[in-house]
């Protein structure tokens, strides 16, 4: 009974969906008590510890107490504030919050049937490494704190906290802009498109292009080599002719996002989910069929990139090699390529021109037709679509 109880009511709070819900859209009283308690916290527990830090460093210790605990004071009265102000409205949301950490943690337990192509292993149901590490943070945090209080030692608190800190934030770095990493959610590299077996697939990013596309097709097309066009919706409405051959040519599109945006690690989860579902909306139209993958801008990952591919069921899509060929001339771009290349690998090209790269591709077009060339002398695997 109890077991039941708990269910239904995680469910019933995660299918709220507050957090889709825009903070613009809520009364200016509530807005504002939510602000002041964000501020109480964060104030109230940072400013007290750094405080207590920077004085130990200085040998006054005593001092820096006595300031960190005046902040935590004034702070509870802030939070005070914020807490009236903000009534039911504040409450909501921790519990909204909980819930749906729960149904994270043991999403087994939680959820009756499992839909998303995400959740068909064992493994991808997890939460991901990104849970774990920072949980795992937290509990070195705490665990130092409890030391230093217990041993009244400065010196435990800032050797000790301080380099959990800064590891936290290295890997998380690491796994927002590293092509390799699966820190933040589960991609495709080669190894996991070919299942283990050689192959090599060439992917195209930004376009379609009115002028480099269809050369590129020519080529692919004359070779009997399929590949991956990860095409930005912009882009598509443009030219929906150039993607309706892309997908009457048996090559595989993947969205790319609308605008491409350079920024996107600042999107909120509307904002992204926007992007992403216009771009899927654009492709469906022209080709009759909804992407299954989807290409990152830059690679770049984040939590909020994570739930928004998990919700849409798609498939993250990187890469293992990169051409450079949005800076290198043509010889530079295939030499390049052959020193690295392995088999299976997905080898990233680009058919637009986007800003901060080349004002053009004719050396991307040049190096295409040499690198097939040379891997069909070597006798290595190209994608081609059965």
């Amino acid at each position: 009974m109890l077991k039941s109880k708990l269910k239904k009511w995680v469910n019933s709070e995660v299918d709220k969906k507050l957090d889709q819900q825009r903070f613009s859209s809520l009364p200016l009283r509530v807005r504002i008590g939510i602000g002041l308690l964000i501020s109480s916290y964060t104030i109230g527990y940072g400013v007290p510890i750094g405080l207590v830090i920077f004085s130990g460093i200085n040998h006054e210790l005593f001092s820096g107490m006595v300031k960190g605990s005046f902040v935590y004071g004034v702070c509870w009265v802030i939070g005070a504030i914020g807490l009236a102000l903000a009534g039911r409205e504040c409450i909501k949301y921790p519990i909204f919050f909980l819930a749906k950490l729960l149904k994270k943690i043991f999403p087994k337990y939680f959820e009756e049937e499992i839909q998303s192509q995400y959740q068909n292993s064992k493994t991808s149901i997890l939460p991901s490494a990104f849970h774990f590490v920072t949980l795992l943070a937290l509990v070195g945090v705490i665990v130092i704190l409890i030391i230093a209080l217990i041993l009244s030692s400065d010196q435990i608190l800032l050797w000790g906290i301080v380099p959990i800190i800064f590891l936290h934030q290295g890997i998380h770095i690491y796994g927002m802009f590293s092509s390799r990493s699966n820190y933040f959610l589960k991609t495709v590299k080669g190894k996991e498109f070919f299942h283990n077996k050689n192959g090599i697939l060439f992917r195209f990013d930004d376009g379609p292009d009115p002028k480099y596309t269809p050369q590129i097709l020519d080529i692919l097309k004359s070779q009997g080599v399929h590949a991956l066009f990860a095409i930005t919706g912009v882009n598509a409405e443009r030219y929906p002719q150039l993607v309706a051959r892309i997908h009457r040519e048996n090559h595989i599109i993947a969205n790319h996002t609308y605008t491409h945006p350079l920024n996107i690690l600042f999107f909120s989860y509307v904002k992204l989910k926007n992007e992403i579902v216009r771009t899927n909306q654009i492709i469906e139209d022209i080709t009759g069929e909804k992407p299954k993958y989807f290409c990152p801008p830059m690679g770049f990952k984040n939590p909020i990139i994570s739930k928004v591919t998990k919700e849409l069921d798609l498939i993250p899509v990187m890469w293992d090699l990169k051409s450079w060929d949005t800076k290198c001339s043509y010889r530079k771009i295939v030499a390049g390529i052959m020193k690295k290349i392995k088999s299976p690998s997905i080898i990233l090209f680009h058919d637009a021109i986007m800003p901060c790269s080349k004002k053009e591709r004719d050396s991307t077009v040049l190096a295409l037709k040499e690198i097939i060339r040379v891997l069909k002398q070597n006798k290595i695997d190209l994608y081609h679509y059965q």
